[in-house]
């Protein structure tokens, strides 16, 4: 990995976990930082992933198996999937919390399993008696309920 590279991948790091992107300039110049509410990781809610040796994760980026739930040789699939370790983890992403999902999560671009649909997240929540996680949730901003869109920070 060359210098750039390296530098390049510890600073959106470094932004990502400040809640920021890089966004690249049009001329392949210095990007701008730009602050995006982070919606809801729909990895995390719709595509469990199982390793060969059944090691259960929240994420198909998790090849150090940062985020494992379990293994489905010893635990079925949809007790792990539903425990109480990736139900925190949805909490946490529905009221913004993100440093208290999975541990990968705060390194993700957070875009690559795209997001969950608000009425997905509400109905989860809903379904697990997460009330007070549902008002917190509708008291985020707009885009962190669903609608995208960069703003430019000055």
């Amino acid at each position: 990995m060359t210098p750039a590279r390296r530098l390049w991948e510890w600073a959106t790091g470094l932004l990502a976990r400040a809640g920021r992107r890089i966004q690249p300039a049009g001329g392949g110049g210095a990007g701008a930082v730009v602050a995006e509410e982070r919606l809801p990781c729909a990895g995390l809610w719709n595509t469990p992933m199982v390793q060969v040796n059944g090691d259960l994760t929240t994420c198909c980026l998790d090849e150090g198996l940062e985020n494992r739930l379990g293994n489905i040789r010893e635990t079925p699939l949809a007790e792990l999937w539903t425990g109480p370790r990736v139900h925190a983890w949805r909490v946490a992403q529905a009221e913004g919390r993100y440093e208290d999902s999975g541990p990968l999560c705060m390194r993700c671009n957070w875009k690559s399993a795209g997001v969950v649909r608000p009425e997905e997240v509400e109905d989860y929540l809903r379904r697990t008696h997460e009330s007070a996680a549902i008002d917190r949730f509708r008291r985020r901003p707009p885009s962190g309920r669903g609608a995208t869109g960069p703003r430019k920070v000055e």
